[in-house]
């Protein structure tokens, strides 16, 4: 039976994002990510936009914490913070309601050592989004400041 000329193809979502949506925790939402692509980059790219697509300012600090949750979960191996960092490009462009959170997100994943320093500046240095490099500017130069600091002791 063919479908009416009228019915559209419905676009789907985030897979990480309806599983958010779903009600999944963070260890179901690991496993089938696991489960979709089995290259570490991948998975830590899903993990990031999918939970930042459903981030807003209500709820910014339980999203952030399951983000980091998940991808802690997830083991993220060394290299793969590059691959975080250039879904920045991708969120800062497609979710605008995400931008101005960025840097606490990122921020607090380098907190936890997802993401390294010098991954942070490789992607600033190499992004193609002026509105991520704008929000991320004062964690760059905090970085900066920072590292000025410590070569003075």
């Amino acid at each position: 039976m063919e479908k009416p000329e009228e019915e559209k193809e419905v676009e789907v979502g985030h897979p990480v994002s309806e599983m958010i949506n779903q009600g999944m925790g963070a260890k179901k939402i690991t496993n089938r990510v696991k489960e979709l692509t089995p290259y570490p980059a991948e998975q830590a790219s899903l993990l990031f936009t999918g939970f930042l697509r459903d981030v807003y300012m209500e709820v910014i600090e339980s999203v952030i914490e399951s983000l980091v949750k998940a991808m802690k979960m997830l083991e993220i191996a060394p290299g793969t913070g590059p691959a975080i960092c250039s879904s920045l490009d991708e969120i800062a462009e497609t979710e605008l309601q995400v931008v101005s959170k960025l840097i606490e997100v990122v921020k607090r994943l380098y907190d936890d050592d997802i993401v390294e320093e010098d991954h942070i500046r490789e992607w600033y240095e190499k992004s193609k989004s002026p509105k991520a490099k704008e929000v991320m500017t004062p964690l760059v130069k905090w970085l900066e400041d920072a590292e000025e600091e410590s070569e003075e002791e």
